[in-house]
């Protein structure tokens, strides 16, 4: 399966900014300065602040929205924490449970990682509680801004996170603040 090749960026259309979705192109430089355009399927171009460019990942959230290079969506992660379970005299039971942690919100964006050439999710951040846990999710490891991890694991067939903004038109979503 092939997937489709598209970029957005945000030109100044009609008398205002807005996102346009196509093909990318980028001018020769003159005087030392590159134009960025993105063209439409009916042939009409837009140039675009390079800086808004993002490439469509080939996945779509949950409502069915196209993922973008530059998007951002929020995950409540429930760590388990493993605990033996104790007899009335206070030893270890056979058995073993679980603690289901309450929950740690972490703010992902799409991103290009140049090292793997694949997207991937960048924790952009992450609840202040926090957070060491022995979680099946995240074995031993603390949870930190700055952490990439898979696209896929985010978005795939059995899980489909929803996009909740992205980095130009929601820049407050960067912020240290749920």
């Amino acid at each position: 399966m092939q997937r489709v090749i598209e970029f957005r960026g945000i030109a100044e259309r009609n008398g205002k900014k807005e996102w346009v979705y196509g093909f990318y192109l980028k001018s020769a430089a003159r005087d030392g300065v590159e134009s960025h355009y993105i063209a439409l399927e009916d042939g009409s171009m837009y140039e675009i602040d390079p800086k808004t460019r993002g490439q469509y990942t080939g996945l779509s959230d949950r409502k069915g929205g196209m993922v973008f290079e530059g998007d951002i969506f929020e995950k409540t992660l429930h760590p388990r924490v493993y605990r033996k379970k104790k007899d009335k005299e206070g030893r270890f039971d056979v058995g073993e449970t679980y603690d289901i942690h309450p929950g740690v919100l972490v703010r992902l964006k799409v991103v290009w990682d140049k090292k793997s050439c694949g997207f991937c999710c960048e924790n952009i951040y992450v609840n202040p509680s926090g957070v060491r846990t022995g979680s099946t999710f995240i074995p031993g490891h603390e949870i930190a801004v700055g952490d990439l991890w898979p696209i896929e694991h985010f978005f795939n067939e059995n899980r489909k996170m929803e996009i909740v903004g992205n980095v130009h038109d929601n820049p407050e979503l960067q912020e240290d603040r749920p």
